[in-house]
């Protein structure tokens, strides 16, 4: 769209309807003209003309009643005919001093640029690349894998009337929590990899973090475990008698939300920490850090059965692993080599259940700033 962008770089972008055969204030002038038949019944909308505004009477008139594919060019215009181009985009390039055009580019929207080339370059526009040949790429050139930019785009509330938005809304930035400090971090590098090599079990193909962004992944996952722990397990593990009744406050949906649901999964390692262990995850330690890390958040001493940091320590690592589990998917789908940030927070985002329990985490939205 034309924006400051466009205008600081000198183009004006015309898009898809924006041609003039959609405004019928000159239709009198160019006319229908004359049709390509059969195999192009939409000739005069696959067709746009350029001209030197000094002679555009003259070469309208010429161009008036005559098929689209034979109108002639001259010195002063060209009419660019694109059978079967369904949308038709244009980019002006203005001068420094943005009072005359120096070029335009036409293309359609099947136009492949890796198959395209301008008289005097020997190289075509783009490069061909491959999904993966373009990972990397990304990767060298420091592209933007947080993913916070999407997500901006997709949780801002449409702007198009009586269209209701697809995606959730985020809520204003004055309801959000965190981020938490470092020292509160309850997972170490080697917690999460195990807790990643968990969640790709049944995956046919694992994946790696992205060592540019593994630290990023390792930071954001300790911030959401940290806001869970704060905002969903502190209220309640001091309230109860028992752990089933303890269970059932954290859980309240663990009895609706079918044998699917995550409350129900949750539930369940919290009531049976012993069953479905994690290999080689160190569950003693980050027990530990759990317990600290409540310890500091209350202003009373703790009184909660002591078996409660290792059943709570299952719980959140079983909310790393669905996390890691959806985005390893969903790294596949986007032709990502190796999970980065953006893989972690979209795939959060899209689940109804993920995005209920994070959506008020400063660190999921906007990140770690």
């Amino acid at each position: 769209m034309n924006d400051d962008n466009t205008q600081q770089e000198g183009i004006l972008v015309i898009n898809r309807y924006d041609w003039g055969y959609y405004d019928s204030r000159h239709m009198d002038e160019i006319g229908e003209g004359a049709e390509e038949g059969n195999n192009d019944f939409l000739a005069n909308s696959n067709s746009a003309g350029l001209v030197d505004y000094a002679e555009a009477q003259s070469q309208v008139q010429q161009w008036r009643l005559m098929r689209p594919s034979e109108r002639p060019s001259s010195e002063g215009g060209i009419w660019m005919y694109s059978p079967h181009a369904e949308y038709m985009f244009g980019r002006f390039g203005f001068n420094d001093a943005r009072d005359a055009a120096q070029s335009f580019l036409f293309f359609s929207s099947y136009t492949d640029f890796t198959r395209t080339s301008l008289e005097g370059l020997d190289e075509t526009l783009r490069k061909h690349e491959t999904p993966d040949e373009r990972f990397e790429r990304q990767l060298r050139e420091d592209y933007d894998f947080s993913g916070i930019e999407e997500l901006r785009k997709l949780s801002t509330p449409s702007t198009t009337a009586g269209f209701p938005s697809l995606w959730p809304q985020a809520p204003p930035d004055s309801e959000l929590k965190g981020p938490y400090k470092d020292k509160h971090h309850i997972l170490e590098a080697e917690d999460i990899e195990h807790l990643r090599s968990a969640s790709q079990k049944l995956a046919s193909r694992p994946k790696d973090f992205a060592e540019p962004w593994k630290r990023h992944i390792h930071d954001l996952l300790n911030e959401l475990a940290c806001y869970y722990l704060d905002q969903f397990i502190r209220p309640h593990i001091n309230l109860h008698d028992t752990v089933e009744a303890t269970a059932a406050a954290i859980f309240p949906s663990h009895l609706t939300s079918g044998t699917k649901g995550l409350d129900h999964h949750l539930y369940h390692h919290f009531t049976q920490p012993d069953a479905d262990p994690v290999p080689n995850f160190n569950i003693d330690g980050v027990a530990e850090r759990i317990e600290e890390f409540l310890a500091s958040r209350s202003s009373a001493s703790a009184s909660y059965d002591d078996t409660y940091p290792k059943r709570i320590c299952r719980s959140v690592a079983y909310l790393i692993t669905e996390m890691l589990e959806m985005a390893t998917y969903r790294a596949s789908d986007s032709s990502h080599l190796q999970i980065v940030l953006s893989d972690v927070r979209l795939s959060i985002y899209s689940d109804r259940e993920l995005f209920q329990l994070f959506r008020y985490s400063r660190a999921l939205l906007h990140g770690m700033e």
